[in-house]
């Protein structure tokens, strides 16, 4: 039977895989943010790279369960990981508002609003999309 490890090691190895991916998430996230940020970055940065890892960790136990059920059933769910990284976006989004900053002299109506939350959804859904596909080709090619 495929993917069957009595000691565990797949069980292990897929936690690894999510590690792996979940801290160049992190990473990632942190090195765009601070590209885009005013040196030095504002005090609010700090909140936002402490809402990078908590994301991150979420992503982490989302995706050893996405890992074990592709290994289960030999198939994908694209859809339920897009869902989650839009949601992602999203709560990324309401943060950003509830945390405030930004050019004072500007006010934003909520058309503005509703196409930043639009475009975070997105870029949550493609983001959650692009690290559930190398982590699940990491999975075949590592964990035979």
């Amino acid at each position: 039977m495929r993917g069957v490890d009595i000691r565990g090691r797949r069980v292990r190895g897929e936690a690894r895989i999510a590690a792996v991916c979940t801290v160049g998430l992190f990473l990632l996230l942190t090195a765009v943010a601070l590209a885009g940020a005013d040196r030095p970055p504002p005090p609010r940065f700090t909140w936002l790279v402490i809402a990078f890892g908590v994301l991150s960790a979420v992503a982490h136990l989302r995706l050893k369960n996405h890992l074990s059920a592709l290994r289960r059933t030999g198939g994908g769910q694209p859809g339920a990981v897009a869902l989650e990284g839009c949601a992602a976006g999203f709560s990324l989004g309401l943060f950003a508002v509830v945390l405030g900053g930004g050019e004072p002299s500007v006010t934003p109506s909520l058309l503005d609003r509703l196409i930043g939350f639009g475009v975070l959804g997105v870029l949550g859904a493609g983001c959650a999309l692009a690290l559930w596909w190398i982590a699940a080709r990491m999975q075949r090619r590592l964990l035979p």
